[in-house]
Parts: structure tokens; sequence; C-alpha cells
């Protein structure tokens, strides 16, 4: 699924139900690669809704110039899981 964080659009996955987590990839991956790594974890412990996301330029998330700093794409973040409902959730990431 693709969503705007403010001029941002990110495409991201949402699998579970529970405590949120966001789970971030390193520099080349994708979603799926993290996808493959951890739910293997998630299935032997249960109770994470796991928000999987691809970074600016990678997976299935187009490059956007300037707009790929962390500095500029966390507080994105953090509002829109503040806007879904999530006060907070832990962050995982390769």
């Amino acid at each position: 699924m693709e969503r705007r964080l403010g001029d941002l659009s990110v495409y991201y996955e949402v699998d579970g139900e529970g405590r949120p987590i966001l789970l971030i990839h390193g520099y080349s991956p994708d979603h799926p690669l993290m996808k493959g790594c951890m739910e293997a974890i998630f299935d032997k412990v249960g109770g994470w809704k796991r928000v999987y996301i691809d970074l600016p330029g990678m997976g299935r998330t187009r490059a956007q110039v300037q707009k790929t700093r962390l500095r500029v794409a966390a507080p994105r973040a953090q509002r829109e899981l503040t806007a879904r409902g999530i006060p907070e959730a832990a962050v995982a990431r390769s």
C-alpha cells in the first residue's frame, strides 16, 4: 500500500495484530528482504503488528530528492503513526 507522508510518498505493508513495530531496512534492500528475515521470528512470538516500509529510492518507493534524510522522514513517520491511532511503536532496523 502506498501512503503520502506530507509531500513524501512511501510504500509499506502491515501484517499481524498487537503492539506495533516499524521495521526499517538498511541501505539497498527493501521490505521483502525484511519480511523474509523477520517473519520467521514473529511466527514464534505473536502479539506484534508489523509495519514494513520501503525507504525512498528502494523497493516500491520511488526516489525523492532531498526527502530521504532521517531528520525529515522520522517526524513524518511519527505523524502518520499518530494519525492511525498508534501513539508509540517499537522500531527495528537492519
